[in-house]
């Protein structure tokens, strides 16, 4: 059962991010050559502005969620309200501060634009960009935890789906006609009022056994401190760049840092959703102490991603900056072809994601506390070092930062989640990325020295990228089953009785009907 949601939850996690990774890619190009660079800069560094401020969630959402798998896997609906109106209750707390840090904003941003755009222009853009924070706070926080805790995210995810396209519809339409950058944010935030609409709709319907205003059982979530510690550091590694970008580069390097943050944010949402799908499988496993089968999903699970990200990076780092040249095709204004930022770029994405598996465990077994002072080691080493490395190197030097603290992360976190949750030596986690990693590295040294790969055209992109992609799979598959036989025939077992689970006893149940 919990495979099959967490296939359910992948599948519309994978949908949801190619639908956002095709408008990320759409977009972007046509903001600029409508409003300009300037204008794409700001758009991004105010958004990361917004999410700083959000700061005063607090760690809602991890602790909340976390609260939640033990009541869920019991069906203890009575228990499951308490912690949802305790949560709501702090969501509308964090909602009334984060509009008053909202308004500060608005009037202190346009003084940091250096006179790039008008000050009304980005009062306007800091109020309009803020409204999908706060519809979250006071409306669909509380549905969204319950949602995902319950294992029924592929919910919030076919919302999204949905309201992304009508929203990546309307914005090609605004452009097109040559309407305002108002006008289009304007739209974007009425789009996902309407999708928060929605999933209470659905929440309403479907969860009648729950009280919604019981009595909050504010105990229930007293790990939220600790998860906001965490947030903070969260929001400092991944927002920090831009506004140092922002402050010491120009709103330029801004869009151009945007442009690759873009394309990798991306290809790591499409990542993430594989694993972000299996957090409450194993949440409810913790919860339900079963150390055996825990260790052996794991083990799979970091095995077969490990596999991915070793292939997704090596593609993208062999077809990056032919892509680049073809997406930003016709800009003039700044130059977005820069082999020496997308080099940066892979390996700190490299960086990021090997930690996840580990960081995925810390965060079902509710381990915000043991962990908090490692989080914040890792901001303090991010923003420290971007902050001295941007004046001597520029845009580079931030990315330098952030290589900085994601190395430091990546081991302790794989040291971490080995030791203190599962019990085991994290050699056997470096074994696997070692495993995966020499395969992909043998693939972008023979696409990019060897046989170096040419695009004219995106019909000839394609066609090279798919080469590419199947070289890179066969390698990593062929090193994983030589060194990794036992994990590998078990991961094609899981994946054979899931879909036989999910299309062999549909199609039984179909001819039986029949």
């Amino acid at each position: 059962m919990r495979t099959k949601q967490a296939f359910y939850i992948l599948i519309s996690a994978l949908i949801l991010q190619v639908i956002t990774a095709i408008a990320g890619f759409m977009l972007p190009p046509i903001r600029i050559r409508t409003y300009g660079s300037s204008i794409n800069g700001l758009l991004a560094s105010i958004g990361q502005f917004i999410a700083y401020l959000q700061i005063v969630e607090a760690g809602l959402t991890t602790a909340s969620v976390q609260a939640l798998y033990k009541p869920l896997s019991k069906r203890d609906f009575n228990q499951t309200g308490t912690v949802l109106s305790a949560s709501s209750k702090f969501f509308n707390q964090s909602g009334a501060l984060f509009a008053v840090l909202v308004a500060l904003l608005s009037v202190i941003y346009p003084m940091v634009t250096k006179g790039e755009v008008s000050k009304s222009l980005s009062f306007a853009l800091v109020i309009l960009i803020s409204i999908g924070g706060l519809i979250e706070f006071f409306l669909g926080a509380k549905y969204r935890i319950l949602l995902t805790a319950d294992q029924k995210g592929y919910v919030l995810n076919f919302a999204g789906v949905l309201g992304t396209i009508i929203s990546t519809v309307l914005a090609i339409l605004i452009m097109k006609y040559d309407q305002s950058i108002v006008l289009l944010q304007l739209s974007t935030a009425v789009i996902y009022f309407l999708r928060v609409g929605v999933i209470v709709l659905y929440v309403k319907k479907k969860y009648k056994k729950i009280n919604f205003k019981s009595e909050p059982d504010l105990k229930a979530i007293n790990k939220r401190w600790d998860a906001f510690i965490h947030q903070i550091a969260g929001i400092i590694i991944f927002n920090t760049p831009v506004v140092i970008i922002t402050i010491f580069c120009g709103l330029k390097l801004v869009s151009i840092y945007m442009v690759y943050s873009v394309l990798f944010g991306s290809l790591g949402a499409l990542i993430n959703a594989f694993s972000s799908s299996l957090t409450p499988a194993f949440g409810e496993l913790i919860a339900s102490s079963d150390r055996i089968n825990l260790k052996k999903a794991y083990l799979n699970f970091e095995v077969f991603y490990y596999a991915l990200i070793a292939f997704s990076f090596a593609t993208t780092a062999i077809m990056l900056i032919s892509f680049v040249k073809l997406y930003t095709r016709g800009i003039h204004d700044a130059n977005y072809v820069d082999p020496i930022l997308a080099v940066l770029f892979v390996v700190v994405a490299i960086l990021n994601h090997i930690r996840i598996p580990q960081n995925l465990i810390v965060s079902a077994s509710g381990h915000f506390k043991e962990t908090r002072w490692r989080a914040v080691a890792e901001a303090v080493i991010h923003i420290t070092m971007s902050l001295i490395l941007v004046q001597f190197f520029g845009l580079y030097g931030v990315l330098l930062g952030s290589l900085c603290s994601y190395g430091y992360r990546a081991i302790d976190l794989i040291i971490y989640g080995n030791i203190h949750i599962l019990k085991q030596s994290p050699w056997g986690s470096i074994r696997r990325i070692i495993t995966n990693m020499v395969p992909a590295g043998l693939s972008v040294f023979i696409f990019c020295i060897i046989l170096p790969v040419v695009t004219q055209n995106w019909m000839s992109w394609v066609i090279n990228a798919v080469g590419v992609s199947f070289v890179t799979i066969l390698f990593i598959i062929v090193f994983n089953i030589i060194f990794d036989k036992g994990a590998s025939k078990e991961i094609y077992q899981r994946i054979r009785i899931l879909l036989w689970e999910i299309f062999g006893r549909t199609k039984k149940l179909s001819k039986q009907q029949n």
